[in-house]
């Protein structure tokens, strides 16, 4: 308890110490200085005077510098906003460009589908058309054939019916009778087989 007392009334002595040596190290100081200028010859007067107008002037260039370089600082803070404001701008363009990257990617994708199925359909296409070619010429050589033979027919027939009266009933019996079918495919085979089956030879 009895340091505890003692400190507070030490803290107040001390502080009144240290007050007391600052003043007196600025006499000291003021009256060194006044001295020192007391001894300085008169011609040096004027040298002091210019140091005190280049400090002046130093002082004004200082104070330039310093408005300049919060000018700057300024300047930099705002372009370091621009910066990325802009880089803001870039990244959400490059987003929409990726998306749109995306879209167009998948439009080709999709038109490379079906383009590959429409090759497909087309060779389907060209293979049904060989088949039906191939159909229509079967069908017209055998419309042919069967028109050479009805032609041999009918010659045959009226050869016949030249020959004799019984014979030509006979025949002309069977022309109807393959006549009377209308069909439009006609078996040569079965043709030449009935033509046989009668009798018939060519004439």
């Amino acid at each position: 308890m009895a340091i505890e007392e003692e400190n507070p009334s030490s803290k107040p002595s001390s502080s009144a110490t240290e007050d007391a040596l600052s003043a007196l190290i600025s006499s000291y100081l003021g009256l060194s200085f006044s001295v020192f200028l007391g001894f300085l010859p008169r011609s040096s007067l004027s040298h002091i005077a210019s140091l005190q107008s280049r400090n002046r002037i130093l002082s004004l260039k200082l104070f330039h510098a310093e408005e300049q370089l919060r000018q700057m600082r300024s300047r930099r803070k705002e372009d370091s906003k621009a910066n990325a404001r802009v880089v803001e701008i870039f990244a959400s363009h490059r987003h929409a460009w990726q998306q749109e990257e995306k879209g167009l990617l998948n439009r080709v994708d999709a038109a490379a589908d079906e383009i590959a199925s429409l090759r497909l359909r087309i060779s389907e296409l060209e293979r049904s058309e060989a088949e039906l070619r191939s159909s229509v010429d079967r069908l017209q050589r055998e419309l042919t054939e069967r028109d050479e033979m009805l032609e041999l027919m009918s010659r045959t027939a009226a050869a016949a019916d030249a020959e004799g009266r019984e014979e030509g009933w006979g025949k002309r019996r069977w022309m109807r009778y393959w006549m009377g079918k209308k069909r439009m495919s006609v078996s040569i085979l079965e043709i030449i087989r009935g033509w046989r089956g009668l009798g018939f030879q060519k004439g």
